[in-house]
């Protein structure tokens, strides 16, 4: 608690206004993932407002059910940044809604379903949740877990203003000898760190312009688009000269996704800084 109020004890002075777009960048991130459509919102929210409640729960629950599908078909890293998405979006549309009024009834419809969304999408891979309880709250329990004082230190400052970025802890970058490690361990070969192709597939990309651009842009759809699509080539044209690697790479399709998949974030992220 004292963590979370010293912040704003005292004189606290957001640096910059913020600016109610953010909440349509986020929505327009959120819509490149393609996990929902315009109809299921629309839909939802017939129910939703609907005076009749009597099958409210279930009709709720099967607006819901499609996107659920669509993002358990998504890869980890998809699922992940669209959570990300979705929470920043809630958040920052409920902070901007109290300080000022929104005249856009379509972004609030798609408030309310991303809201029963969030609850509903599973919180780790393969890990399925009953969703049919997560729409209306059947008891709750209170329990004092502590009594006393908090004390804040008194002081002054100025917080960041809300963007559309997800935020949250960064994550830890995978090394390409870290992927080499789990693709050992995965398909029990022995390479080790003395394989440089993935090294040198990392320079054959930094020299493509267009996947420069996308990630300087922080484009993450288009780059994967222009990524998948330049990979093989990348990778025949090394293969000559690593021929052991690649060998066992082209000879096993799934052995050519794992690394592909393994490899997006190191170059996304590489060419984006």
């Amino acid at each position: 608690m004292q963590k979370s109020f010293q912040p704003y004890y005292e004189a606290t002075v957001l640096e910059k206004e913020t600016d109610p777009n953010v909440i349509y960048d986020l929505k327009n991130s959120l819509d490149n993932y393609q996990i929902y459509q315009p109809s299921e919102i629309e839909h939802f929210a017939q129910v939703y407002y609907s005076r009749d409640q009597k099958n409210a729960q279930a009709d709720l629950t099967a607006c819901i059910k499609p996107a659920l599908d669509r993002f358990n078909a998504k890869t980890t890293q998809e699922k992940d940044d669209f959570k990300s998405y979705l929470a920043r979006f809630i958040r920052i549309y409920s902070f901007i809604t109290q300080v000022c009024r929104m005249f856009d009834k379509d972004m609030q419809k798609f408030f309310v379903y991303a809201k029963l969304l969030e609850k509903c999408l599973p919180p780790k891979e393969n890990e399925q949740i009953e969703i049919k309880d997560k729409v209306i709250l059947e008891y709750y329990k209170l329990e004092k877990s502590f009594e006393g004082s908090v004390a804040l230190e008194a002081t002054e400052g100025y917080l960041g203003n809300i963007t559309g970025s997800t935020g949250g802890k960064e994550k830890e970058k995978d090394s390409l000898s870290t992927i080499i490690d789990k693709m050992n361990e995965r398909f029990g070969t022995q390479f080790s760190e003395q394989d440089k192709v993935l090294e040198q597939m990392k320079a054959d990309f930094a020299k493509d312009d267009k996947l420069a651009n996308a990630a300087k842009a922080n484009d993450k759809s288009l780059f994967r688009y222009l990524y998948e699509q330049k990979f093989q080539d990348v990778a025949v044209n090394r293969y000559e000269e690593n021929d052991k690697f690649f060998m066992g790479l082209f000879g096993d399709e799934a052995k050519m996704k794992f690394v592909m998949d393994m490899m997006s974030d190191v170059i996304f992220n590489e060419l984006r800084d």
